[in-house]
């Protein structure tokens, strides 16, 4: 009798430094946006003098460039979320695979 394929169960780490590692992570991500946005918002209206745009132009393009900024930045969190998942499985299943090929 074959086993289910299961996804491998996530280990918790009793390292106190690797705790900090995704919360490490999340702070840099979430700092990367400030810039972003920070460096939008002052040179946008520089871009906008030079260009001939007025303040409530400027206001639209900030607001669409943030606005899509984020769509697509929730839309790769979930895409890398989705890839990590399926590459997980893959490995559980080859190593099922290897596993039963060594009882035979």
């Amino acid at each position: 009798m074959e086993k289910p394929c299961v996804a491998p169960t996530q280990t918790v780490s009793t390292d106190p430094r690797m705790k900090i590692v995704p919360f490490i992570g999340i702070c840099v991500g979430y700092f990367m946006v400030l810039l972003d946005t920070t460096i939008v918002t002052i040179a946008g209206p520089a871009i906008g003098h030079d260009l001939g745009g007025g303040v409530s132009g400027f206001q639209w393009v900030v607001s669409a460039y943030t606005l899509v900024f984020a769509s697509l930045l929730l839309t790769a969190g979930a895409l890398s979320d989705f890839r990590a998942q399926s590459f997980l499985s893959l490995l559980q299943v080859e190593h099922d695979r290897a596993q039963s090929r060594g009882r035979k």
